[in-house]
């Protein structure tokens, strides 16, 4: 569980790290901004067809997580769906782990320069990004059904109704 711990720190520095780009090179972002809303979309599109491929029981729940998700979305940030697919992706699927672990780590870069670079909104991000790691005390397959819909849900609200900047 520590090794785990410290790689959610590392794909969550993407994040930070892109935050920090974003504070002292502004005068690049207008140049980078089409190419880095593209990666995001399309590493979107990867994670909601890589939780599609992992879900394997209970279409109902999987169905009920996707609405949940989906407005969830509307109050909450992409730092919350990433932290819950790299659970799920720890708890039940671990070969996959390092896969998510780099996909999430690249798309933390171009939505970190998107964010305020302050302190506070870095905390809330990582708050975010660290809550589902309560879901580590969830037993069974069903609620790993329901949250793959909760993830699967934010994403494709993300992908929907981004509003570019």
């Amino acid at each position: 569980m520590l090794e785990t711990l410290g790689l959610a720190f590392v794909v969550f520095l993407g994040t930070v790290a892109g935050a920090f780009i974003g504070k002292y090179t502004p005068e690049e972002q207008t140049l980078a901004r089409p190419y880095l809303l593209f990666l995001q979309k399309f590493l979107l599109v990867v994670f909601v067809l890589f939780v599609l491929v992992l879900l394997s029981s209970s279409y109902v729940l999987f169905g009920l997580g996707i609405i949940l998700g989906y407005l969830l979305a509307f109050v909450l940030e992409d730092a919350f769906y990433l932290g819950i697919l790299f659970v799920l992706t720890f708890v039940s699927f671990e070969r996959y782990l390092l896969f998510v672990s780099v996909l999430e780590f690249i798309y933390g870069f171009p939505y970190g320069v998107f964010q305020p670079s302050q302190l506070k909104k870095l905390l809330y991000l990582g708050g975010l990004f660290f809550l589902p790691f309560l879901l580590y005390f969830v037993p069974g397959t069903l609620a790993i059904s329901f949250f793959l819909g909760v993830v699967a849900g934010g994403f494709m609200k993300r992908l929907l109704m981004r509003k570019e900047k």
